[in-house]
Formats: C-alpha cells, sequence, structure tokens
C-alpha cells in the first residue's frame, strides 16, 4: 500500500543545503537521498558541525609535503557550531580542489585530482591497513601550493645541507629578512654553496691562511660580510637598503676571478691590515677561486721554492 508520507531519513535543512552544493560543484552520479553516498556525506557534515569530525576519524599525512595544511585543523574546530562557517569551509575546499587542476599547481598527481567526487570528497576511501583516511576535504581547505615554489624549497632544503654549518645559521637568518621572493632566496643558497666551496678548498690548500683569516673573523666570516655589506649600502642607499643575492656572489658573470662586494670586502680586509694574512699569499688572493686555481698556485709555490731551494745550495 502507498504511503501518503515520505519516511526516509531526517537531515538537517543546513546539511542539506550544503549538500545540494556540492551536488552542484562535484562530479556524482545523481543519488538519491536515501543512497550511501549522500547519507556518509550527510554524517560527516554533521561531524564537522559537532566536532567529532577530528575526533573520530584518523588521517593519512605520508603526502601531505604537497599540500598546504598549515593550520587546517584549527579552521575545522573553530567551524564546530555554526554552520555559516561550516558551509564556507566546505566551499572553500571544493574551490581549492579546482584550483589544484592548474598544472602550475600541486598535487602533481591530477588523475587522482579529477578522480575526486561527491562520494569521495570526504573520505576517498582507506589508505592503508591501518584504516587511515584519505580525506580529500581535508588537504584543501587552505588553497594549493605553487609548483615553482614547492619545488624551489626542495632545492633551497638541498642548497642548506650543502652549505657550511660555520655559514648556515646567519645565511638562514639574513635570508628570512632580506629574500621573500623565492627566486632570490634560491639564487642567494646557491652562492652560499660557492661560499662553503671556496672556504673548504681555502682550508684544503691553504691551511695556516684559512685559520687566521676565520679568526680575524671570530670565526663567522658571513656576519664579518653582512656587517660590511651593511654599512656599504647604507653609506649609498640610506637606511633603506636592499641587499641582492649578487651581493654574495664570489665571481661576476664571464670572469674566472674573485671579484664583486666579496673582493670589496677582502680588499678593505687588506687595506685596513684585518686580513693581513691575505697579503702573503703566494699570489693575488683574487686568483684563488675554483679547485683547479689552489692547485695551480699551489704547484707553482712548490716549484719555485725547489728553485730557490737550490740555488742556495753550496757546492764545495
Amino acid at each position: 500500500m502507498q504511503t501518503l508520507f515520505d519516511v526516509g531519513p531526517k537531515i538537517d535543512k543546513h546539511i542539506e543545503s550544503i549538500l545540494s552544493l556540492m551536488l552542484n560543484r562535484l562530479p556524482n552520479n545523481n543519488p538519491s537521498k536515501d543512497s550511501n553516498c549522500y547519507l556518509e556525506a550527510a554524517n560527516f557534515i554533521n561531524e564537522i558541525y559537532t566536532g567529532l569530525f577530528l575526533k573520530k576519524h584518523q588521517f593519512d599525512f605520508s603526502k601531505d609535503n604537497q599540500y598546504n595544511t598549515d593550520g587546517n585543523m584549527d579552521k575545522i574546530r573553530e567551524a564546530c557550531g555554526d554552520w555559516i562557517k561550516v558551509r564556507s569551509l566546505i566551499l572553500n575546499a571544493i574551490n581549492n580542489l579546482e584550483i589544484s587542476k592548474d598544472k602550475n599547481k600541486l598535487p602533481w598527481n591530477k588523475k587522482y585530482i579529477n578522480s575526486i567526487t561527491f562520494a569521495k570528497f570526504f573520505d576517498y576511501g582507506k589508505a592503508n591497513a591501518s584504516g587511515l583516511m584519505d580525506s580529500p576535504f581535508l588537504k584543501f581547505i587552505n588553497e594549493p601550493k605553487d609548483c615553482y615554489a614547492y619545488t624551489s624549497d626542495l632545492t633551497i632544503d638541498k642548497l642548506k645541507q650543502q652549505t657550511s654549518s660555520f655559514l648556515r645559521k646567519g645565511a638562514e637568518n639574513f635570508s628570512k629578512k632580506y629574500f621573500k621572493e623565492k627566486s632570490l632566496e634560491l639564487s642567494f643558497w646557491y652562492n652560499m654553496v660557492e661560499w662553503s666551496e671556496w672556504f673548504k678548498r681555502m682550508k684544503k690548500y691553504l691551511p695556516q691562511f684559512y685559520s687566521e683569516f676565520m679568526s680575524e673573523c671570530e670565526n663567522d666570516p658571513f656576519k664579518d660580510y653582512t656587517d660590511f655589506l651593511i654599512k656599504f649600502l647604507k653609506s649609498k642607499e640610506g637606511d633603506n637598503i636592499s641587499p641582492q643575492p649578487y651581493h654574495f656572489r664570489l665571481v661576476k658573470i664571464g670572469e674566472s676571478h674573485l671579484s664583486g662586494m666579496f673582493m670589496v670586502w677582502i680588499r678593505n680586509g687588506i687595506e685596513t691590515n684585518k686580513f693581513e694574512i691575505l697579503k702573503h699569499l703566494p699570489r693575488s688572493v683574487d686568483t684563488y677561486y675554483a679547485e683547479d686555481s689552489f692547485v695551480y698556485n699551489n704547484l707553482k709555490e712548490k716549484k719555485e721554492k725547489e728553485v730557490v731551494d737550490a740555488e742556495d745550495i753550496v757546492i764545495f
């Protein structure tokens, strides 16, 4: 016998409104209101409102480095008990999901992005045997990361590891203060690796010169250099200085010897006798740059010394 009234599950009108918006924005198979996927989505929305979403589930964070998840848990907690915030949170995540389809945005796996449907939005599926939830909603509360910024960050992290420890801390502080753009930060850290290589060569081939030079810098040549650089720039530009990564190049483009601001710093130290030890190098300090220049100068010095020593031998 036909019933006069619907007797299906009762869903809060706020949840139905949000579900309707989700169905308009996400791929779906037009699920009925009593279907499993519809009721599951309604339950997840209710959990967000009641504060149970984070308490009842454990999430898969194994690939979170490709997503901007900063503060997303707090945003979910803040939405508890506020339907306007719940609605805004979910719609914002859908918007960010759309943005992530751009080739310049992460994640790399666009097949995964395109496979996210209404039924998979809150729970894509169990990530592994431990039952962790892969939740696209959780991943896209914040705007997707930019591919260039992401790859730059990975490269910068590698460059930091290649930078000598006595340079790294000062370089990190300086970079945070002056190099906000990724391209500038990346260029700066390439230069810091070059600095590290130069100091390693100096220590290897000119150990006595290296030790005295470092002591004159109080074992912190980066600070000594940046103090000099800032003072120099202020004399030219006033207090509103703008250090650039090229100020940290050891060699100007197209040249093969020490040059630029680095060499200005060295020369100033020599002229004021702070780096007096460098006056006694076998060759001019600017000729010491690449590995072969250190080796060449070292070998040449030894050969000249051998000739001089031979001439000093008294023959009876």
